[in-house]
């Protein structure tokens, strides 16, 4: 059993299903994330309809695509005194261990625009997950030090994840990174101590720059491709070593597909015979949860 353990936010997702006429006026409006693109957020969107609600953030929905492979997952982040009983309920359904600081922010929210094509556009109000700290990633560094994969995003502060990663022995476990999202992702993707990053196509142009240093000092990076599969480059970012191309579904919402590939790429990356093989199970996963509404399909989704 591969062990995972994971660093990161927990929100609750709000989704909203827009139609073609509602997408114009998206587009129309500055303070809205563009197609794809996930933005961090002070206050909550003007006028946003909620049709459902459901359990997100990257830590979390990455998690639950690790333990869903059978790893042994742990999750460290924090959450407001206002968190519904369900929030925790789904981890522990989904077979991740949780260990949540309660902070007397409200619990982390994202909103989530859906289009028809499944296409999505995030806005993240970060709550009690601003409010984790370098005590919060120490606190339990024995557990991240014995894992397979330590999985790390950027949706709590920076300063709290390079100490965790600081504290990370040299010949310890493959620290897997989501430079997501990719505003203030430098000190991450500099990092020595990071081994993969898995970028998506915008975060990957953003941090061109960083992310060919890294490369061209030994760290893998797999950038996903949506539709595409993924691709992997190691050594630089100009000539990939291979690409994985993935399998067709019908879509229903692309919001977990990203998270879904890098949780479940994480728990493979110790145990799988190649790279290429992770990769492979990693856009399997992805794809498949493109076929389900949220960030998280239902324990029946796979």
């Amino acid at each position: 059993m591969s062990r995972v353990a994971v660093f990161g936010s927990v929100n609750v997702d709000r989704l909203c299903r827009v139609d073609a006429d509602e997408i114009t006026r998206l587009d129309d409006d500055s303070a809205v994330p563009a197609a794809g693109e996930t933005r961090v957020v002070s206050v909550p969107p003007t006028g946003f309809r909620t049709d459902d609600t459901a359990l997100g953030g990257k830590g979390a929905n990455q998690a639950v695509a690790a333990a869903r492979t059978g790893a042994d997952t742990l999750l460290c982040g924090a959450v407001g005194t206002d968190a519904p009983d369900w929030l925790a309920d789904r981890l522990a359904a989904a077979g991740v261990e949780a260990r949540l600081a309660v902070r007397g922010e409200a619990t982390g929210a994202a909103y989530v625009w859906v289009a028809p094509d499944g296409e999505n556009r995030i806005a993240v109000l970060a709550g009690a997950n601003d409010r984790l700290d370098a005590d919060d990633a120490v606190e339990r560094i024995d557990r991240f030090r014995r894992a397979d994969a330590v999985l790390l995003q950027n949706e709590v502060p920076v300063e709290a994840t390079t100490a965790l990663l600081d504290a990370l022995p040299a010949d310890g476990p493959t620290v897997v990174v989501d430079p997501s999202p990719a505003a203030g992702a430098e000190p991450l993707v500099e990092h020595p101590a990071v081994d993969v990053f898995v970028p998506n196509e915008t975060e990957f142009d953003r941090l061109r720059a960083p992310l060919t240093a890294a490369a061209e000092r030994g760290a893998t990076v797999v950038r996903t491709d949506g539709a595409g599969g993924a691709t992997a480059f190691v050594g630089g970012l100009d000539t990939p070593v291979f690409r994985v191309a993935a399998p067709t579904v019908p879509v229903v919402d692309t919001t977990g597909a990203g998270d879904a590939l890098a949780g479940t790429f994480a728990a493979a990356i110790g145990r799988a015979p190649t790279l290429r093989a992770a990769v492979r199970r990693g856009v399997e996963a992805g794809s498949r949860a493109c076929e389900h509404a949220g960030a998280t399909p239902p324990p029946d989704g796979g």
